[in-house]
């Protein structure tokens, strides 16, 4: 029986070993990496459509539903009043539409939908 064929298979096993641990690790990276940044970009969005439920929530809350584009906070946007909700179309930053479902009767927003088209993180 031969000892180098069997200190080649044994040091094979321990390369592939670690070759496998290593791929494991690089993969794991590569999946933070991509959650922090589609979590820094839903951080964006976020902060983007705030100031059109601020200014929408403000406008209910003083009976002004006109059509009308505005400018707010570096943010500009479109505003299409219907009987129980509103079309928001943001122009600048981004591109997106929001669908904002609203009460007629106590005059606050209970839902919001937004619709845009999204690329994927590399």
């Amino acid at each position: 029986m031969s000892r180098k064929g069997f200190i080649t298979v044994y040091f094979l096993v321990i390369f592939l070993f670690l070759t496998s641990l290593m791929s494991v690790l690089i993969q794991n990276e590569q999946n933070r990496t991509r959650v922090m940044i589609n979590a820094e970009r839903a951080n964006v969005l976020v902060s983007e459509e705030a100031p059109m439920i601020a200014y929408v929530k403000c406008c209910l809350k003083n009976h002004r539903m006109i059509d009308e584009t505005v400018s707010s906070a570096g943010v500009t946007f479109r505003l299409s009043w219907g009987r129980d909700s509103l079309e928001a179309e943001m122009l600048s930053p981004d591109t997106e539409v929001l669908r904002i479902s609203f009460s007629p009767e106590n005059l606050t927003v209970y839902d919001y939908e937004v619709l845009r088209n999204e690329k994927e993180a590399p």
